[in-house]
């Protein structure tokens, strides 16, 4: 094939064109190519077309290889040698297909700087804002913040740009702003580690509505509470985008910074910063290749200006204040999260423990039982606080437990740690571990309703009080369901309100009952079983109560008042009565019944029924009454006294004739009939102390002696007054007939 344009083949190689030579066709087959490099031009290895000079402070021979450098000069039309230029200016081209012709000088706009006749743009980094500069630094370094590209005139030539560059002093081009850094401004820079907010960068403004996205739960992806900006955790609202169609040129915070744009001939830029005019007021025409429009922020209008000063003006007077005019880049904090150049806090429930973070869940979600506010630096920031609040993972603040739960710690085995109000008296089981409940918790990560038995308020856990029972979840006052039933006892945390029966017949349960109460002394309970006792009462008289149960004072005891708490009751019945008891009656006097007639006796505290009297015995009266078995109220019994015999209780004299020498005796016959020659009168204990005298006698069962015959009368009358007889008559047994009692014939 052919060799290219620019190069010539020998020998079957392709070699390039040398300096000083073009070649210009294809085919070429030796190096002198097409032809050497004509005047104004110069063509290095390889050229297939010459190339143009240049510059004025340069010229191309024939067979130029590279530009030759002249000293700065220029030939006006007419001049027989070059005029050299003056400081401060360069010399003017006339471009023609011949090469160029320098035929006038002129001054180093500003931007420029002239050197030996050439005007060269400012370098980049520099600026030049004076005319006939030749200096290669120009005026001096761009500022800080801003970056000024070659033949810049202003040290504020642009902007820096978006928060994700910097501009360091002399800077040409902005900087990218490295991973895990933010940038600041020179004004108003962002201080590391501190709490005052810069005002927000053109185009935007501090929002201060109520809802903050921080605030979004990490765990159900809701927003548990709304806040005000400004308070402790959350000071400093986030900057945003003023609304479309209005702009901000200048750094603030305040909404009304954000300005209008004139309607009809401008829209606000995407940035906010300024407004981009569409049209000239009125309508007006303009020769846009010459000019363009530009908005003046003063004026509020849009105006033309040369294309050519455009890149000048920039943004505008102000534009050297904006918050895009960033110097320099620090490393991102800790609590803090860096992207594009933009320090952002670490979202609240989050937390950022290393510096120069990225990512914009920072380090991860904050701990269990603690919360974390905006820029928090550890995953424990803030202990949860009382509670009536608990924070899961991932908490941005405390979240209120709900009523009818109470808040807990979730311990690693799965118990729950309840909080009670007062540990030290309300310790009891929370979980199948059987781990008992500790004292009251700050670190709190989780809420648990309430259960039976017990009510919550503001986050604590109570039982029940003794006396009430609770059997219903999620129960928020202090009286639960309600009463004990009467009979029962609820102690703290019951879930029934027959939680436990009373006891024993000496215990009761009112309604409301927190513990068994003992009876009184005396008194007796009442219920519907032995074991479910509500009432009592004092014992009834006649009765005694010992241990809540009534017992009938017993027989041969009486109860004359009520409250009677022994078996003695008031005492025993009185002597002469009887107080009977099971199954009759209860006695209630001492003297409830009277003994009854003579056949019976009651002595002190007889009880039933009276004692019969003994065949043989009498009853009497200790007191001196009348013994004669009419009393009523008998209390002894005696045995018959000689000369007497005693039938139903009453003492009766041995009859007439005879005789009782025997004590018990019950037969009327007493001992025997009286002996003939002796008389018994009633109550006779011995015959022998009744002989009847000389001159009387007296047969068997006589009462009385009777006379003998009257021959005789005279000398028993002789010998009874004087009392003599005859010895042998003394001994003589008494007479049992009327003739063994004559002594004459």
């Amino acid at each position: 094939m052919p060799c290219p344009p620019g190069s010539y083949c020998s020998g079957g190689e392709r070699r390039p064109c040398p300096a000083g030579v073009y070649g210009a066709e294809q085919g070429l087959r030796t190096k002198q190519c097409s032809a050497p490099c004509p005047e104004g031009f110069y063509c290095p290895e390889g050229t297939a077309n010459p190339i143009e000079c240049g510059a004025a402070d340069f010229y191309c021979p024939l067979g130029s290889t590279q530009p030759t450098a002249v000293p700065g000069a220029f030939c006006p039309q007419g001049s027989a040698l070059p005029t050299a230029t003056d400081k401060g200016y360069c010399a003017i081209s006339e471009d023609n297909p011949a090469g160029a012709r320098w035929y006038d000088q002129r001054k180093a706009k500003p931007g420029e700087f002239a050197w030996r006749g050439t005007c060269y743009p400012c370098p980049a980094g520099t600026y030049g804002s004076e005319e006939m500069e030749t200096r290669p630094a120009c005026s001096g370094p761009c500022a800080a913040g801003y970056y000024c590209p070659p033949g810049s005139t202003t040290p504020t030539q642009h902007e820096c740009g978006s928060a994700s560059l910097f501009c360091p002093e002399a800077s040409g081009t902005p900087w990218k702003v490295f991973q895990g850094y933010y940038t600041s401004l020179q004004v108003r820079s962002i201080t590391p580690n501190t709490t005052q907010a810069p005002g927000c960068e053109p185009g935007r403004y501090r929002d201060y509505s109520t809802t903050v996205n921080a605030f979004m739960d990490v765990v159900t992806g809701r927003s548990p509470i709304s806040v005000d900006y400004g308070d402790y955790s959350f000071p400093v609202a986030q900057c945003a985008p003023c609304p479309v169609g209005t702009f901000k040129p200048g750094t603030g915070d305040d909404f009304e910074l954000c300005q209008p744009c004139p309607e009809y001939t401008t829209v606000s830029s995407s940035d906010r910063r300024s407004c981009t005019c569409f049209r000239l007021a009125g309508g007006d025409s303009f020769d846009a290749s010459i000019f363009a429009l530009y908005f003046d922020k003063a004026t509020l209008s849009c105006g033309l200006v040369p294309k050519s000063l455009v890149a000048s003006i920039g943004d505008g007077a102000d534009s050297n204040d904006s918050v895009y005019t960033r110097p320099e880049q620090f490393p991102c904090e800790r609590g803090y999260f860096c992207s594009g150049g933009v320090r952002s806090p670490c979202p609240a429930g989050y937390y950022g423990d290393a510096s120069l973070e990225t990512r914009s869940t920072c380090a991860g979600v904050c701990s269990s039982g603690f919360y974390c506010p905006l820029a928090s630096r550890n995953s424990t920031a803030r202990v949860c606080g009382d509670a009536n609040v608990f924070c899961p993972s991932g908490s941005a603040v405390p979240i209120p437990v709900w009523p009818g739960y109470y808040s807990v710690r979730l311990l690693p085995f799965g118990a729950d740690s309840l909080l009670v109000s007062d540990v030290g008296f309300e310790s009891y089981s929370v979980s199948s571990s059987g781990e008992q409940a500790p004292k009251n918790e700050d670190i709190r990560d989780g809420q648990r309703i309430c259960e039976p038995g017990s009510f919550c308020v503001d986050g604590k856990k109570h039982l029940c009080p003794a006396g009430r029972y609770g059997d219903k979840s999620s129960e928020t006052s202090s009286l639960c369901a309600g009463l004990c039933t009467r009979g029962y006892y609820c102690p703290k945390g019951s879930t029934s309100p027959t939680q436990r029966e009373c006891g024993a017949d000496g215990l009761i349960c009112r309604t409301g009952s927190p513990e068994p109460q003992l009876i009184q002394v005396g008194y007796y309970s009442i219920g519907i079983t032995n074991t479910t006792r509500f009432f009592q009462r004092p014992c009834e008289p006649g009765y005694f109560c010992i241990d809540g149960i009534k017992y009938q004072c017993p027989a041969g005891t009486f109860g004359a008042t009520s409250g009677l708490s022994t078996a003695a009751c008031s005492g025993l019945c009185a002597p002469g009565y009887f107080c009977p008891s099971y199954p009759s009656p209860p006695s209630i006097s001492r003297t409830q019944n009277e003994c009854g007639n003579s056949s019976v006796y009651c002595p002190e505290g007889t009880g039933n029924e009276p004692n019969s009297v003994t065949s043989g015995y009498y009853s009497v009266l200790t007191s001196g009454m009348a013994v004669d078995g009419r009393n009523a109220t008998q209390n002894d019994a005696k045995i018959c006294p000689k000369g007497f015999y005693c039938r139903q209780g009453i003492r009766i004299r041995c009859p007439e004739g005879t005789y009782g020498d025997v004590e018990g005796l019950s037969a009327a016959s007493c001992s025997g009939w009286c002996p003939a020659g002796y008389f018994c009168p009633f109550a006779t204990t011995d015959y022998r102390l009744n002989p009847c005298l000389p001159g009387t006698y007296a047969t068997k069962g006589a009462a009385v002696c009777m006379t003998s015959p009257s021959s005789s009368q005279s000398r028993a009358s002789v010998i009874k007054t004087f009392q003599v007889l005859p010895q042998e008559q003394v001994m003589k047994p008494p007479c049992t007939t009327h003739r063994e009692c004559c002594l004459f014939g």
